[in-house]
This record gives structure tokens, sequence and C-alpha cells, in this order.
């Protein structure tokens, strides 16, 4: 066992990516996580959860308030992966506590692997890191995961759908989940606890409507066909983990967040004129359409750092310098000024909206870039992309209106 002082440092070295640091972490902590996920899956896959744990453990690793705890942090997290992918194939979890395989050995090429993903700041490598990370669920305030809770499955063989099919978050299907074709509609309902549904497309196929329920969290595990036709209607938070393809649509509820963790190529992805979200877990293979985007409304670039951006033929291309990292096709009037991009906090890009042709004469004089703030008489409107207005301007100093004067500009260039 180490010292907590040596802990400390292991915390720090997984959370920065530090090579030699995390290749002495691994020396400590890899082979106890492996003999305990090993007594619990097939040697596999039981290498592919303590993979994925570091790679957790890289992102979320510091907010744990106890370093010394890190060994146990680290079973947690695994534990909770071993869990769900027991789960996702209507598994039973085994009872607690379990006791680690005695004996076990690495299997050759994991530490190469678990230094590889974890070191890798390419963007594809954070990516990686984020979609991993969205999976192991939520954090409570010690840091620690919030343990996977094992309801008793409900199993069903078959269901044919005429009409409608509730689905709770306890549900496991063994079987074909099959629409007749005419209006079917899937409701993955609200619950006390998230919902996993795998197979839509392949398990779940001939319907014609998936919806959400207002307040739900559903993770589509292992992607999503959305058939041509078929509408995915999101109006909780919904994570596509994989990929999100077909010639179907998904439409994200106003308050609701759609993120697709890996490529989405569904044929247009709609908002619906409230405050959606779209988090995006790889901008950069991202070919669906997106519509309706307007004020309120982001779109979440994850791990990806966007500080320019250029509209042009109905396609947003983000640059970060003079360099392109990614380009979303968008459907709709806009123009460069109708977009601005912040930092989402988390090492990523929000791309939000302002409107109308104002929406450039504020960013240069640091007027309020929503119409609603102009006074009345004072909005400006488009002409040809110009402005044709009478502009009241003021003269504000120590904070105070000293002095009023106007001007005319029939013609105002943007």
């Amino acid at each position: 066992m180490v010292c907590a002082m040596e802990e400390s440092e292991a915390v720090a070295a997984i959370v920065t990516g530090d090579a030699a640091g995390l290749a002495e972490a691994l020396d400590v902590y890899a082979t106890p996580l492996f003999a305990y996920c090993r007594s619990i899956l097939p040697q596999a896959e039981a290498a592919d959860v303590v993979e994925d744990t570091f790679v957790v453990a890289r992102t979320k690793l510091d907010g744990l308030l106890a370093p010394a705890r890190v060994g146990q942090w680290l079973q947690a997290v695994a534990r909770n992966e071993c869990f769900r992918r027991i789960i996702a194939v209507g598994g039973t979890p085994p009872p607690e506590p379990v006791t680690p395989v005695p004996g076990a050995i690495l299997p050759d090429g994991l530490r190469g692997r678990i230094m590889k993903v974890c070191t890798d700041d390419t963007p594809a490598g954070r990516a990686h890191r984020t979609t991993v990370t969205h999976r192991s669920g939520q954090f409570g305030y010690d840091g620690f995961p919030k343990p996977v809770t094992v309801a008793r499955p409900r199993r069903v063989s078959r269901v044919v759908v005429a009409a409608a099919a509730v689905v709770g978050a306890g549900a496991v299907f063994n079987g074909q989940v099959v629409g007749d074709g005419s209006n079917d509609t899937l409701v993955l309902a609200a619950g006390k606890h998230a919902g996993n549904l795998q197979g839509l497309g392949t398990q779940f196929t001939g319907i014609t409507t998936i919806d959400e329920a207002a307040k739900a969290n559903w993770t589509l595990t292992g992607g999503a066909i959305l058939q041509s036709g078929q509408t995915l209607n999101v109006d909780g938070a919904l994570t596509i983990s994989g990929t999100a393809s077909g010639g179907g649509t998904a439409v994200i509820e106003s308050g609701a967040t759609l993120m697709a963790d890996g490529a989405l190529s569904v044929t247009s992805v709609q908002f619906s004129g409230g405050t959606e979200s779209l988090v995006l877990g790889s901008a950069t293979s991202v070919t669906s359409t997106l519509s309706g985007f307007g004020i309120g409304d982001t779109i979440d670039l994850v791990k990806l750092v966007a500080n320019g951006e250029r509209f042009a033929d109905g396609t947003l291309t983000l640059l970060s310098g003079s360099t392109q990292v990614a380009q979303l096709a968008l459907a709709g009037n806009y123009t460069s000024n109708n977009f601005t991009l912040t930092s989402d906090g988390h090492g990523g890009t929000d791309i939000g909206f302002v409107a109308g042709a104002h929406a450039a004469m504020a960013q240069d004089f640091g007027l309020p870039q929503d119409a609603t703030d102009w006074l009345p008489q004072h909005v400006p409107a488009e002409s040809g992309g110009l402005l044709d207005a009478t502009i009241t301007c003021y003269l504000v100093i120590s904070g105070h209106i000293s002095s009023r004067f106007w001007a005319e500009a029939p013609y105002f260039s943007l």
C-alpha cells in the first residue's frame, strides 16, 4: 500500500495524463482492479472495464475529496461499469461483496492500451474520454460515483406494437420489439432511475415514433438507427452512446438535451423553438442537418475549442485560429453574425445564437444583442443587408446619462 502522499501524487498523475506518474499508478492499482473485474466478467470484458475505469479517472478523479481512497474509488467506478454491462444484456449482477480472483495477471497489451488512451490529447482522444466518462453516470459530493442500482428485470421475449408501448427504466428485452408500421409509438417513461435501451433500429424495429417522456433520463446504448420516416422526440435528457445513423429525424423539445457521444448522421436534428441543447461528443463526425436553431438554444462541442466561425451556403465552419476544426450543416437563413462562441466550462465550446441584423451592431458597440432589449422605436430594420434606421445614442459618464444626441443613418453598412 502506498502512503497518502504517494496516493495524492498518483491522483495528480492520472488526472493530468502524466506518462511517468500514470505508469507508477498502474503498477499499484491495475492488477488488483483487474482481479476484481475478473470475478464479475470474462477476461476480455474485464480488461475493457479496467481500461475504461482509468479513462474515467483521467476526467473525474480530481473530484475525489480523500485521495487516500483512490483504490476504493477506482473499484467503485469499475463495479458500476461491470454491473451496467451485465444488466444491458438482461443478466443479473452477482451478490456483493465480490471476491477478487486470486493470482489474476493483467492481459498482454492492456497496460499499453491504458497508457495510450489516458495520454492521448488529440481531439479524437479527448472525445473518446468524454464518451466513456459520460457512461459512468453521476458522482456524489465526495467524488465517488453513485452506485448502479440493480432492479428486478421484467423480461419480454417479443412485443408486437400495434399502438403504443411504454417502457420503464427497469425493463429488459431479450427478443424483438416489432411495430406494425402504422403510427406505432414507443414511450421511454420517466422514473426514479435512468433508463437504458439497447438495439434501437435492430432489436426495436417498425416503430414510427419514439417519445422520451418529460424529465426522463435515457441512454440508447450501442448507438441507434432511425429508419426513414421514424422520429425520435427528446423531452428530457437522452444520450446516444455510439453512432446515430439512418434516414430518420431527432426532435429536441423545449428544455430538453440530446447528447450524441459518437458520429451523428441521421437525416436531421430539429430544435423545437424553446431552450434546447445538443451536446456533440464527436463534432468532427456530424453530417446531420440541424434546423430550428435559435435564441436560447445551445450546441456544445465537447472538448473541442473553437474561437472563430463563418457561415456560408448552409454550412457553419468552426475555426481554431485559422485552422478549421469542424463543420455543421444548418438549415435556415443565418449569417456569421448570428452565432456566438463561448467556453462550455469543461474544455469545449458552446455555440449560441443572436437574432437579426442588429446583432452585428450590438457586438461592435456593446449594445443588447436580443431585439427585445431595444426600445421599440429604435430597432434597426434590415434592408438588403444594410440597416435603415434612426438611431438614438446616449453618452454615458460614470454610469449616468449626461447628454443625448441623435443621428440619422439611412444606410448604415455592416
